[in-house]
C-alpha cells in the first residue's frame, strides 16, 4: 500500500510538468519575416517561405516554455530575384554552407496578453 501511495503522490506533483503541450507551427498560419531600413530612406520587406517550428505552451499558466524554429535559407523573398539571389550569397547567407538556420527561445517575458521571447 505504501509505494501504491508513493506513485499516487509522485504522479500528482508530476502533472505542473505535464500541463505544457507540444505544438507545430501551421505554415499555412504563420509567417517568418522581416523588415530592414534600406539606405536610410524605405524599409524592405521579406520573408522565408520554408520552415518549421515546435512549440511548448503552458495553457494554465500562458506561457511559453520553449521554442524552437529551423528556417531554409534558400527560402529567402523579397519579391526582387536579384536580391534574393544576392542574400544567398556568401555575402550573406552562404545557403550552400548554411542550408538552415535554427532560432531558440532562451526566455519568455509576459506583459499582459502580449509577451517577449527572446
Amino acid at each position: 500500500m505504501k509505494i501504491l501511495s508513493k506513485v499516487a503522490s509522485a504522479m500528482i506533483l508530476s502533472t505542473g510538468l505535464l500541463m505544457a503541450a507540444s505544438y507545430s507551427v501551421d505554415n499555412a498560419h504563420s509567417n517568418v519575416g522581416f523588415t530592414v531600413k534600406h539606405m536610410m530612406v524605405t524599409n524592405v520587406h521579406g520573408k522565408f517561405t520554408s520552415y518549421d517550428a515546435k512549440v511548448e505552451f503552458d495553457d494554465a499558466t500562458k506561457t511559453f516554455k520553449k521554442l524552437v524554429a529551423n528556417i531554409d535559407t534558400n527560402s529567402i523573398d523579397t519579391v526582387i530575384e536579384k536580391r534574393d539571389n544576392h542574400l544567398r550569397s556568401d555575402d550573406f547567407f552562404a545557403f550552400e554552407k548554411f542550408p538552415k538556420m535554427t532560432f531558440e527561445m532562451t526566455s519568455y517575458k509576459a506583459a499582459g496578453d502580449d509577451g517577449k521571447i527572446t
